[in-house]
């Protein structure tokens, strides 16, 4: 039985695997208040909070590049960039977008853009004082439980570095890979949108409102901001034209997908006032 850093490695596994739970127990804790918000009240979410409960800043940019191009006021051109057209538009997200386009833009460079400009914060402080997404504190809360974790998971996993390195390692070590799959399973907490169970409510009755065609078939739209409510709610495959969709659409990586164990409901979050809201777990 090895001896290191004033315990021994069953001594030291104990009292990492207690303050692993522990902090768990506390994630889970703080999550499920995130989450609690006001039950009554309802209203009708225009097409860019339906994206932000959907998927975070993120959808919001998918959603206003969705009605402008099928507005007109943006087109696609062979090279797969987003250009501006000179068609005017009145609302504050379109007209960035637009300049953005300018000369021409790709959708992953505009996501960025859109994300660090810090545009929707009054979006997000709106959400959340309607009880729709979790307030800043309780995520801030959140994201430093999360890091507590993953620095003991971090300590956890250089003592097995020196225990191999020393010649000390014992069965006791293996605690650590445990502990580190706690960690990792905590990751997409953190991330924006964190919806209440309100916003869950409201998200549910969109899409059951939306109908999504089966098999091949595109639906069909008689107004731009039709389109713009079917990518904020379904996302950027929902785009009726599938050319300009798969030009548009920009897949989670793997990692994110393997992170949300399928849940569609991420943004690519986390940049910019992104951080104020959350995928409910």
């Amino acid at each position: 039985m090895g001896v290191a850093w004033g315990m021994s490695n069953s001594e030291f596994a104990f009292l990492l695997f207690f303050l692993a739970v522990l902090l768990r127990g506390g994630i889970a804790l703080v999550n499920l208040l995130a989450r609690v918000g006001p039950k009554s009240g309802y209203f009708e979410p225009d097409q860019y909070q339906l994206a932000y409960l959907s998927g975070g800043v993120d959808r919001v940019a998918d959603s206003v590049v969705a009605e402008l191009v099928a507005a007109g006021a943006l087109r696609v051109d062979a090279d797969g960039k987003l250009r501006a057209t000179g068609i005017r538009v009145q609302h504050e997200y379109q007209q960035r977008v637009l300049e953005w386009a300018g000369d021409g833009i790709a959708m992953a460079e505009l996501r960025r853009a859109f994300r660090r400009s810090g545009i929707t914060r009054a979006l997000v402080a709106w959400l959340s004082v309607h009880g729709l997404i979790s307030g800043s504190g309780r995520l801030q809360a959140l994201r430093v439980l999360i890091w507590l974790l993953g620095a003991i998971t971090a300590v956890g996993l250089i003592r097995v570095a020196d225990s191999l390195i020393r010649g000390y390692f014992s069965a006791e070590c293996l605690i650590v890979p445990l502990v580190v799959v706690m960690w990792v399973g905590t990751l997409y907490l953190g991330w924006e949108p964190k919806r209440t169970f309100k916003g869950d409510r409201v998200v549910r009755q969109a899409r059951t409102a939306s109908e999504v065609p089966t098999g091949n078939a595109r639906r069909t739209f008689s107004h731009p901001v039709e389109v713009a409510t079917a990518v904020a709610i379904h996302g950027m495959e929902q785009y009726p034209d599938e050319r300009v969709g798969a030009h548009l659409n920009i897949p989670l990586p793997w990692w994110k997908r393997a992170l949300l164990g399928g849940r569609s409901g991420g943004g690519d979050g986390g940049d910019g006032d992104g951080g104020d809201g959350g995928g409910g777990e």
